[in-house]
């Protein structure tokens, strides 16, 4: 785990690649963000950003600065939405 100055953290695997990236209350890097995922929020939460993204078995988990919890499959479809 790397943490920045700006509070950032970013969770390795062991082969190098992010498992992890929590900006706290920044936005994740766009280029780290699958394009249906950031579509989708675009789309329909249009006041917030995606602050924190997690690479899970089943796809991607990400937190919104509205502190929503959204889940995704690796194609980027909506799983579900926790508050």
């Amino acid at each position: 785990r790397d943490k920045f100055t700006d509070g950032t953290e970013i969770d390795f695997r062991e082969n190098g690649e992010w498992d992890k990236v929590d900006c706290k209350y920044s936005a994740v890097p766009a280029a780290l963000v699958p394009s249906a995922i950031a579509n989708y929020v675009n789309t329909n939460f249009q006041n917030a950003t995606i602050v924190k993204i997690d690479k899970e078995r089943y796809g991607y988990e990400i937190e919104l600065s509205t502190d929503l919890e959204l889940k995704f499959d690796h194609a980027g479809n909506l799983l579900s939405i926790d508050d």
